[in-house]
């Protein structure tokens, strides 16, 4: 798990040096000749969840001074800053003008909500997440390392089916805004479908 999550920073650092490399982003400053300061942000719900999500702020900090000892990215040294997205729609929407105008070169993020994503599509920043919002599916800027909410609802429908039932109930009690809700229980119902699970 260490090892994907320095490998998604790393692969992060890519996609926002080769921003840099266009003029499209200017997320750092030179640190000696011919390196370069590379700053991203994570996005995490560190309030209102009870301290869950410290342990990966923890293990982003730790993978970002992993990186830069390894020399993951060359001569460049990664630096990253965190935005408490709190689980709500207005902190993350924050989040994302802060993005844009601290001039990170990319997101590293675990956040519930997406409203962060119109900031980050309009400067271009790339994300590396978890779909855990349906905006995110079909975002260009989406560099998931893991299937989110469309693979967990094949898991779960197919778990339910194994089970014997036939029906369930989608509730959702998280606070995301409507569509996002209405989305994801789109997509929920359409795997479940297809496993033979009425939603």
């Amino acid at each position: 798990m260490v090892r994907r999550k320095v490998g998604a920073l790393a692969i992060l650092a890519g996609l926002a040096l080769a921003a840099s490399a266009c003029g499209s982003s200017s997320g750092g400053g030179n640190s000696g000749t011919g390196s370069k300061v590379v700053t991203i942000m994570g996005i995490l719900d560190l309030s209102g969840t009870n301290g869950a999500y410290t342990q990966f702020e923890n293990a982003m900090a730790a993978s970002v001074a992993g990186a830069n000892a390894r020399h993951a990215v060359g001569s460049h040294t990664l630096k990253i800053i965190f935005c408490d997205s709190a689980d709500n729609a207005n902190a993350s929407a924050a989040c994302g003008q802060k993005a844009v105008s601290d001039h990170v070169a990319g997101v590293v993020t675990l956040a519930a909500n997406a409203t962060y994503e119109p900031y980050l599509r309009q400067a271009g920043i790339p994300t590396i997440d978890i779909l855990l919002s349906p905006v995110m599916y079909t975002s260009p800027i989406s560099f998931s390392i893991f299937g989110g909410g469309v693979a967990n609802s094949s898991g779960f429908a197919s778990g339910a089916k194994a089970l014997g039932c036939t029906k369930v109930v989608l509730v959702a009690a998280l606070g995301e805004p409507a569509n996002e809700v209405a989305q994801a229980a789109a997509a929920f119902a359409t795997t479940a479908k297809s496993a033979g699970v009425q939603v």
